[in-house]
């Protein structure tokens, strides 16, 4: 049934409201490759540490349990947030400071010119326009919010509908709101996004965090594809295996690092290993001068 609705709406024909319960609805350990990207795999549930998962899966719980709505509400941003326990940014957006010279010495200006042709939360300084304060986030937020919901409410193919979600996404990195694990929130809100617009059950991504402020939103939005496709093998399994991470994944791997790699991506590199100073590298080019 949930592949079919799938199918009915990649044709454009209208969605029966989506039923939650053809997708897993309880959260276990043996889930990790949602919140373990496919690109870290091989260090098992374990590879960003213990306390990674214990926080991220009550999170994703509760994003399974948040009733859908038909705009999407600052709210559930906002439990995702406590969920994470984590507050507001109270630093200068680092945006600013790693991501725009990157942009200007390691990318073509072509490449920067599509990227920030849907980056509506930061100026040509990559500073953003709204205050950086609790209000002035959550503003940005329900604003982003309120476009994205508006875009989708006449419940668009799903082609169109996961660009939008790409452009939520990229917005809420540039955006960079809370303190830390803006990767995860974001993470945890597609997921969310997902199921509500029928789409999937959920993605498995190879790389879902600082790569994003170097993809296009034609980008992003075919890593969330593919993520979708490893996330269905997953289930199929019943989440006995991680597909990122088993012998056969090699030429999925090898695919992803072919379809995603650029001729800039090791200036890319040392410009980034430059900017953060040996600090918050996360899961950045820093990582893979070869596979984004």
């Amino acid at each position: 049934m949930f592949l079919a609705s799938i199918a009915m709406r990649a044709t454009g024909v209208s969605l029966h409201p989506f039923m939650r319960q053809g997708c897993p609805q309880n959260i276990n350990s043996s889930m990790w490759g949602i919140w373990i990207d496919g690109r870290d795999s091989g260090g098992g549930s374990s590879a960003y540490g213990e306390a990674y998962g214990q926080k991220v899966m009550p999170a994703l719980q509760m994003v399974y349990d948040t009733p859908f709505e038909n705009e999407l509400k600052v709210a559930v941003f906002m439990k995702i947030k406590e969920h994470l326990g984590v507050p507001w940014r109270g630093y200068d957006n680092p945006v600013h400071y790693e991501v725009g010279p990157c942009h200007e010495s390691a990318l073509p200006k072509t490449r920067v010119k599509e990227i920030m042709s849907t980056v509506s939360v930061v100026n040509a300084e990559y500073l953003p326009f709204q205050g950086e304060s609790e209000d002035g986030y959550a503003n940005a937020i329900q604003k982003l919010f309120a476009i994205y919901s508006n875009a989708i409410s006449s419940r668009p193919p799903v082609g169109e509908a996961l660009n939008h979600m790409g452009v939520l996404i990229q917005n809420l990195a540039y955006l960079h709101p809370l303190s830390d694990a803006n990767g995860r929130s974001r993470l945890l809100l597609l997921q969310y996004l997902l199921r509500q617009q029928g789409i999937s059950c959920g993605t498995m991504m190879y790389n879902n965090n600082k790569n994003v402020y170097f993809d296009t939103v034609l980008d992003i939005v075919g890593k969330i594809h593919e993520g979708i496709s490893m996330y269905n093998d997953a289930f199929s399994s019943g989440f006995s295996v991680n597909p990122w991470a088993t012998p056969e994944a090699v030429d999925k791997v090898t695919s992803h690092c072919s379809t995603y790699a650029h001729p800039w991506d090791d200036d890319l590199v040392q410009c980034w290993q430059t900017m953060i100073n040996g600090g918050n590298a996360g899961t950045s080019p820093m990582r893979s001068s070869q596979c984004m």
